[in-house]
């Protein structure tokens, strides 16, 4: 897929005209980058982000490699599920990525994708493989496609301050189910965190080293499957004393926590849904925010008594 687009090719997939396009870019609401030969090309990223933020449709999107996206059409989840669902099953990754992206275009959140789209889909997918109607392989490859799709989201996402507040999160041991995890990177990072995801199987000695070197503001843990349970409480517990610590703030989820075992774990947050999480991190974000913005006109005010 060609990531950069000349201004021509802009204009033409959103029918107006090239005089609009440049006026854009000058203006800053859609960015752009200069050749040697001083002619403008814009980002895929760019282009995404200025479709979502002024909530235009692309008249063309397939001469840019998107799906359609009808402007008249109600978004049918119940319909959309059966798509993605049957596309994955299929292999058909061309069409399971344009559900997701015409969602995507439509400017739902990340959290409702998740929460309405991949989550209930991949719940049918694993009762499928329960009864026996498809195969581990099958059932692997469906999560390899949208784990592909996630990372193209991932792209198109705004490359984030260094200042913003810091997130990461991973899965514990044995716990190889990468998309819950993943779609908690998007979501915090839609709602302006600078989040990573360091993936699966994460040994919980290791966070708390990375919680020790780096003090990130959040760290979240998916859990959808635990080896051990009396190894996971007592790592966990250590994880949770070091992150109190280092200002750390701890959110979990994920169905491998029962109730009785969080019971036995302090948190912050116990997130059932995308939407939680998205919730709590916007609260997060913006007390970091105002806490930050404090301590700066703290510092400017003793710098201003000494002058």
């Amino acid at each position: 897929m060609n990531l950069y687009f000349s201004t021509k090719e802009v204009a033409t997939a959103l029918g107006v005209s090239q005089s609009s396009i440049k006026r854009w870019c000058d203006a800053g609401d859609l960015e752009m980058v200069q050749t040697s030969g001083g002619h403008r090309r814009v980002s895929m990223t760019s282009l995404i982000q200025f479709l979502r933020q002024s909530q235009r449709l692309l008249v063309e999107p397939k001469r840019l490699g998107l799906p359609v996206v009808e402007p008249s059409m109600d978004i049918n989840y119940e319909r959309e599920r059966e798509q993605f669902k049957q596309a994955l099953i299929q292999s058909d990754e061309d069409a399971a990525r344009a559900v997701v992206l015409r969602l995507y275009l439509r400017m739902e959140r990340i959290s409702v994708i998740g929460d309405e789209l991949i989550a209930p889909v991949f719940t049918e997918i694993g009762n499928l493989w329960d009864c026996g109607d498809i195969q581990i392989y099958e059932e692997r490859r469906c999560c390899e496609i949208c784990s592909r799709i996630l990372r193209e989201i991932r792209s198109y996402q705004p490359i984030l301050d260094e200042n913003v507040p810091r997130a990461i999160g991973a899965t514990p041991p044995g716990d190889v189910y990468s998309l819950p995890v993943g779609l908690v990177e998007l979501v915090l990072r839609e709602q302006g965190w600078q989040a990573l995801s360091y993936g699966c199987e994460i040994p919980l000695r290791s966070m708390e080293r990375v919680i020790n070197e780096q003090k990130p503001r959040l760290a979240w843990l998916s859990v959808s499957f635990i080896q051990n349970r009396e190894t996971f409480l007592n790592e966990y517990a250590s994880l949770a004393a070091t992150a109190l610590n280092a200002g750390t703030i701890i959110v979990v989820g994920g169905q491998g926590l029962s109730p009785e075992m969080r019971r036995k774990m302090d948190y912050y947050m116990y997130g059932d849904t995308l939407r939680h999480f998205e919730l709590f991190a916007s609260l997060c974000y913006q007390s970091t925010k105002a806490t930050s913005e404090a301590s700066r006109q703290e510092m400017e005010a003793v710098i201003q008594s000494f002058l």
